[in-house]
């Protein structure tokens, strides 16, 4: 049986890392990949007489993630999500008005 190895990770940052805001997500998916749209609500048209209340988004950053990272990421997120509800309280969902 072959002799396991020690491996190593390193993780290097470029010099300038983008950083976005979202409040709204929205997923896509294929056999392969599950793609995260993260945008952020930047205006709100009120009702007219031509036109409904219209909400208004912008597509702040697209991440494509194999499902199995996808996974990790989930668990992850729960992890800190239990952690972070823990010590603040349950966190309130949101509703659009």
């Amino acid at each position: 049986m072959p002799e396991k190895r020690e491996v190593r990770t390193e993780v290097v940052d470029p010099p300038v890392i983008p950083r976005v805001y979202a409040n709204a997500v929205d997923a896509m998916w294929t056999a392969h990949d599950i793609q995260l749209k993260f945008s952020e609500l930047i205006r709100i048209a009120e009702v007219s007489e031509d036109s409904p209340k219209t909400l208004v988004y912008e597509t702040r950053a697209l991440v494509t993630l194999a499902w199995s990272e996808a996974k990790l990421a989930a668990n992850l997120l729960n992890d800190v999500i239990a952690r972070y509800e823990k010590n603040n309280g349950e966190i309130k969902l949101a509703t659009i008005p």
